[in-house]
């Protein structure tokens, strides 16, 4: 009989601890549970993995009231123990909101500060890109240096070559097998030039000889000879005669002005003119 007693109050004590264990998970599967119905909070995070030290004490102290034998757990004090009250998951969730609620209102604002960042750099940037690719209206081409006002001059003596047997024996050496003494030469005008500058500038230009006087009747230089070929060399009546532009001239020529483009030609006459086409100069 008293081994009887004895087997009951120990099944009675097992039972009374079973309970108090299956209480105790209770209640940790309750705060998970919440917990897990508030996302968000900071403090439901830290609960969702191991238990903390608030949850083991409860659990101890849980065990501890099943052994004496009364079957409702203990609550606790401190903040696990709020924790578990309905009024503290409130709380925990209203200040989740609340922080989420500040996070998202503060979020779009960012949002919008960047988005006109953003906008400000780019147009700043399409700025910098229509002042870099604005066109430029090219320098205008310097104006062509004018073109040197100039005239041409030759000398000849062809017409002694039909008149050899006339022409001084000490001569006949000087005068070219071709009859011309200075090949079409291009001078370049200046200021005042006359027939007899043009001439002295060409001649001296291509080591020619020029031998003249001056005629202070006429105020005008006269051509005695060039190439060391001189007046009345080829009979009484040859010399010197010019023409401007095919047409010969009775002017001195020191004071026939030549201009630009005109073709200057001095040929040596055995008869006075008539043999190089100048009628009768002499």
């Amino acid at each position: 009989m008293k081994a009887r007693t004895k087997l009951i109050v120990i099944l009675a004590s097992v039972a009374v601890v079973l309970c108090g264990a299956t209480a105790a998970g209770l209640a940790l599967a309750h705060r998970g549970q919440m917990t897990t119905t508030a996302p968000g909070q900071s403090r439901s995070t830290a609960r969702q993995g191991a238990p903390t030290s608030g949850d083991a004490a409860v659990g101890a102290q849980d065990e501890a009231r099943g052994a004496s034998g009364s079957g409702a757990p203990l609550t606790g004090t401190g903040s696990d123990a709020k924790a578990a009250a309905p009024s503290s998951t409130t709380d925990d969730s209203s200040t989740g909101n609340k922080a989420d609620t500040s996070a998202q209102s503060s979020a779009p604002s960012g949002s919008a500060k960047s988005g006109s960042g953003s906008d400000t750099s780019g147009s700043s940037g399409n700025s910098g890109s229509k002042s870099g690719t604005k066109a430029t209206t090219p320098a205008p081409a310097p104006a062509p240096a004018p073109k040197p006002a100039t005239v041409t001059v030759t000398v000849d003596c062809r017409s002694v070559l039909s008149n050899m047997s006339t022409l001084k024996s000490s001569k006949k050496s000087i005068v070219p097998s071709s009859g011309v003494i200075l090949s079409t030469r291009t001078v370049t005008l200046q200021d005042g030039d006359s027939v007899f500058t043009v001439l002295q500038r060409a001649c001296r230009a291509a080591g020619v000889s020029l031998q003249y006087s001056q005629m202070p009747a006429y105020n005008s230089a006269y051509i005695v000879g060039v190439g060391n070929l001189d007046q009345f060399d080829c009979g009484p009546l040859s010399g010197w005669v010019y023409s401007v532009n095919g047409t010969f001239q009775s002017t001195g020529c020191s004071q026939y002005k030549v201009k630009a483009g005109d073709t200057i030609a001095l040929r040596y006459t055995c008869n006075g003119g008539p043999d190089v086409g100048a009628g009768r100069a002499f």
